[in-house]
């Protein structure tokens, strides 16, 4: 056979092997990115139906403490035997929803372990269903728990109800979202596993690459020389920024100036790395989404807890001693027990309203629609309903905002910034001061200030609120209590407006708030 020959019949075996092993890692690379794909879908189905059965979770144990709530606030004994069959429809429900979401969760995991093909996968795997048949147990623990309080019967319900629910009913609920949290840890885990996976996915192709170079110098040197010079350097680049992905830096690319197999490698190597880039951007954003639902829940909780706690001893003592102890005081006696059970239903009834309020905005259920209003109309509307609040400390409350200024606003979410704002400067000005509201026009735009006479606010809060930190509240003049929400609300519907908060204060010597509009 001659030369030319011999280097023709090499350069097609080159060509053939170069086919094969093309073939071979498209082969490869498609099942694995089927796998990858498989395996995304199994753990957004994890996470999300984790995240589902911890909402109903809470969701439950809210609508428990709403019915103990509205049962000591109602006296009708039918009313409160239809709040009992109401509630136990809805709770049903919401236990329907619990056992949908587990078997969801569970056929994702069954998924994985279908996919699993080495042993320490499937170990990891069949672990997972271990804690998920954990998982299992106790949501049939927390479904039986809630099922029994509504079994007791209806003279001795709500007394019942409420022990089990603290003794059994909030501790499995505890645990279940501490299991919670672990599976959402595996599913994580689960794909720095798949990226291990690609990173040797990577180092394979590199090495065919390697060993179809050697064998082209064994086959000719000529054509050895011109496979090693247009090969190595895209190789070179494979290795240097698979070392880079290594490493964290999932942006790195692969640029060569090639066509062929090596530029379509390249290609499948790029997209490799996007795809897997936009997959942990993706798991990032729904770990943070998922965060700052803890946040708000671990907040919403914490404010029932604790700031609703003390206003309600308050109603039951002085109420439990007028009902007992009745005849042994005089009218005066019993007067003051009145006004100090008044006090406190008016200060819980704010705060629920608050607290609401602030709820259905983190779960976007307000929708601001924009009008024209006449501020002063408003304003007055808004002193109106904290007037006897006002008498009650000698507060004199004035509106000095002229008749016809008017601003495009949406009016219930400005009625809740008006409202908190004269709550606060009552709550927060000693007996006989004065709150006073101005409005000046400049330019094209309208402040409206709100000045009291007060104790002011420290500084650090007014940081807090400007970066949207922690909540803090404090007690007012007459140790009126609260939850901070107030503020929260302020600056959050102002923004939701297009209008601007801007809070001046001097401790000891009183507060402004001003709101800047644009017209």
């Amino acid at each position: 056979m001659r030369i030319k020959g011999k280097i023709l019949l090499g350069f097609i075996l080159v060509i053939l092997i170069m086919i094969v092993v093309d073939l071979s890692v498209f082969i490869n690379n498609k099942q694995l990115v089927s796998k990858i794909n498989k395996l995304e879908l199994s753990n957004r189905t994890e996470l999300s139906q984790s995240n589902t059965i911890a909402y109903n979770i809470v969701q439950i144990k809210s609508d428990l403490l709403g019915l103990f709530f509205q049962l000591k606030k109602t006296g009708n004994e039918q009313h409160k035997k239809e709040q009992i069959a109401n509630s136990k429809q809805l709770i049903e429900n919401r236990l329907q929803n619990l056992s949908r979401s587990l078997n969801i969760l569970i056929e994702a995991t069954d998924t994985g372990v279908s996919l699993a093909k080495e042993e320490e996968e499937e170990e990891e795997e069949k672990d997972e269903l271990v804690l998920l048949g954990k998982l299992s147990n106790k949501l049939a623990i927390f479904s039986s728990s809630v099922n029994d309080i509504f079994g007791f019967q209806y003279n001795m319900f709500l007394e019942e109800a409420e022990r089990l629910f603290e003794t059994e009913t909030i501790p499995i609920s505890n645990e279940i979202q501490k299991l919670i949290i672990v599976i959402k840890q595996d599913a994580q885990d689960e794909v720095g596993y798949v990226i291990g996976r690609l990173s040797s996915q990577a180092n394979y192709v590199i090495r065919l690459g390697i060993y179809l170079t050697m064998l082209s110098i064994a086959l000719a040197i000529a054509i050895g020389v011109y496979i090693s010079n247009s090969i190595s350097s895209p190789i070179n680049k494979l290795i240097a920024r698979t070392k880079e992905i290594s490493k964290g830096n999932f942006d790195a690319k692969v640029e060569i100036r090639s066509s062929g197999e090596l530029q379509a490698l390249a290609n499948a190597f790029n997209n490799m790395t996007q795809e897997l880039n936009d997959k942990i951007s993706s798991i990032n954003k729904l770990n943070e989404e998922l965060q700052d639902s803890n946040d708000t829940k671990d907040t919403f909780f914490s404010i029932i807890s604790h700031d609703l706690r003390s206003p309600f001893n308050v109603i039951i003592g002085y109420s439990d001693l007028l009902a007992t102890y009745y005849d042994d005081f005089d009218d005066e006696k019993r007067k003051l027990f009145i006004q100090d059970i008044h006090k406190s239903s008016k200060n819980t009834f704010e705060l629920l309203e608050n607290l609401l309020t602030w709820a259905r905005s983190q779960s976007g259920k307000i929708i601001i629609n924009k009008e024209k209003v006449n501020l002063s109309l408003l304003i007055g509307k808004c002193i109106k309903n904290y007037s006897q609040s006002a008498f009650q400390k000698n507060i004199e409350l004035q509106n000095d905002v002229p008749d016809n200024l008017c601003v495009e606003v949406d009016k219930f979410s400005m009625s809740v910034v008006i409202n908190n704002i004269i709550s606060n400067a009552i709550k927060f000005t000693p007996n006989g001061g004065k709150v006073f509201i101005i409005a000046e026009t400049e330019n094209e735009k309208i402040k409206v200030k709100f000045r009291d006479t007060g104790i002011g606010i420290k500084k650090e809060v007014i940081e807090n609120l400007a970066q949207s930190k922690a909540i803090v509240s404090s007690p007012g003049t007459n140790n009126e209590k609260g939850t901070g929400i107030g503020l929260v609300l302020i600056d959050h519907f102002i923004k939701k407006n297009g209008a601007y908060l801007d809070i001046n204060s001097i401790p000891g010597e009183g507060s402004e708030f001003n709101i800047t509009f644009l017209t």
